[in-house]
């Protein structure tokens, strides 16, 4: 069968889970595929245990590499090799439901202009590490999303994304600079949606798994603030974003960010001030303001007040009611 899709599968210390992703692609309605695990010198038993999930399954490779530390980097390295004419993304500690490729793909089929599109997913781990990720993450699930929207906000994780091989290739790949070791997605997304809006496929097919070490989901929040703050200078420095307002923006919502991460993870230093500059910086979004204003409440007030909000948000842009009104708010 013709190699339709390239799935690329950065791993790092996976060895207890990446049998599952493997068998989650191959588990996939969708026969046309080839996937290249790629694993980042790992120190554990991942590189045996995906040799053995992999058995005698001529379309799956294992990649051994150099330890570099850098997600974007193992993609890229990886991407080099697809044979596919599209690219579809599987950290090696997640997981993807049977018709993945094929509702995707199908999307495809119907747009034949789309260079890129994503979907919705959902999370895997203990009660506690669920809920605090479901407290803080924003679905904007618009059919279409453009620069300036992805700019303020990245709702886009890329295990639930596809994309054409060429146009990743004329993108360059992900940004390997290592001050954006965490924000390199956001970066891609950015440079692709700079060419056309990233168009929303259906389903709900990917399963992220809230894992201690991962690179992303592992580590404390505050790291984000400077990450948001590196893509948007490099945006700056690019010449992709120029309007005074956009950026005044962005620099709100990353002050909002910090707030929110001293909110619920820094004990509380803080966090009243974030909010209120954040405000203070752009009270024209609901949202901000709403922060600001609600910052004089006690800290377990306010986390349970924002969640609240945020959790309405999320139950309108998954049902479709991402278009104004209260989801507008949050």
């Amino acid at each position: 069968m013709e190699t339709v899709v390239s799935v690329i599968c950065p791993t790092y210390r996976c060895e207890p889970y990446i049998g599952a992703a493997i068998a989650s692609v191959r588990a996939q309605t969708f026969g046309g595929w080839e996937l290249i695990v790629a694993d980042d010198g790992s120190s554990d038993g991942t590189v045996a245990a995906a040799r053995a999930a992999a058995g005698a399954d001529e379309r799956i490779r294992v990649l051994e590499l150099e330890h570099k530390g850098l997600p974007g980097a193992v993609r890229n390295r990886a991407a080099a090799e697809a044979k596919g004419r599209y690219l579809a993304f599987l950290d090696g500690d997640d997981l993807w439901g049977p018709e993945k490729l094929e509702v995707q793909l199908a999307f495809f089929g119907r747009n034949p202009d789309c260079e890129a599109a994503y979907h919705d997913f959902t999370f895997l781990g203990s009660d506690e590490a669920v809920a605090r990720h479901g407290a803080l993450w924003e679905k904007r699930l618009d059919s279409e999303l453009e620069f300036e929207s992805l700019l303020i906000k990245n709702c886009i994780n890329t295990c639930t994304v596809m994309l054409r091989t060429e146009v990743f290739r004329e993108l360059g790949g992900f940004d390997e600079d290592p001050a954006l070791r965490v924000g390199e997605d956001h970066e891609f997304w950015l440079r692709l949606a700079a060419r056309r809006p990233i168009l929303r496929s259906p389903g709900n097919a990917t399963v992220l798994r809230l894992v201690e070490h991962s690179a992303t989901r592992g580590q404390s929040e505050y790291r984000w603030d400077a990450q948001s703050l590196r893509v948007l200078e490099k945006m700056e420095r690019l010449g992709l974003v120029r309007d005074s307002g956009l950026i005044r923006r962005k620099r709100a919502e990353i002050q909002f960010s910090r707030g929110i991460d001293a909110l619920y993870f820094r004990g509380g230093a803080g966090f009243r001030r974030d909010l209120l500059e954040a405000a203070l910086r752009y009270p024209w979004a609901p949202k901000l303001l709403v922060a600001g204003l609600s910052a004089w409440m006690p800290r377990s007030w306010l986390r349970a007040w924002l969640k609240w909000l945020l959790e309405i948000k999320n139950r309108l842009a998954t049902a479709g009611g991402n278009e104004g009104g209260f989801n507008a708010v949050f």
